[in-house]
Order: C-alpha cells, then structure tokens, then sequence
C-alpha cells in the first residue's frame, strides 16, 4: 500500500467508531469484497447496524446484498 493512502485510511480509522474498527480494516486490505460492502453500508448510515437492515435506499447498487438484514426480509 502506498504511503499517501496509508495516511488517509489512518486519518479516516480515527472516526470509525472501535466496534467497526475491525470491519473497516479488513476491507481496506482489499482482501475481502464482502467486508468491503459491509463498511461501504455502514459508513454510509453513520456506522449504525439497525440503520443498515432498515435501509430504504432501493436504487442504492448494493440494497439487495447490504449485512444485517433479517433472514425474513425478502429482495426487492
């Protein structure tokens, strides 16, 4: 990993709430596509699991593959 994206993604792990630390790391290692759409949904809710599984984003290009839905919840 170059130097300049090391410093940003360390400057950006600063606002990553400690419970998603985790999640958000391994996806920028680039190791894992799934931990990489998990942190992309979170992210984008404020980092709230709840807010993930209620998205109501049905254009958003990851809704039908977004973690935490209830294993009831039907795809659109």
């Amino acid at each position: 990993m170059n130097q300049k994206r090391t410093e940003r993604i360390n400057q950006h792990r600063k606002q990553v709430p400690s419970a998603q630390k985790a999640v958000y790391d391994k996806a920028v290692k680039g190791n894992s596509l799934r931990a990489a759409v998990n942190s992309f949904c979170l992210e984008c809710v404020g980092w709230k699991t709840k807010e993930v599984r209620d998205c109501t984003d049905l254009s958003c290009p990851l809704y039908a593959v977004r973690p935490y839905q209830n294993a009831t919840k039907k795809r659109p």
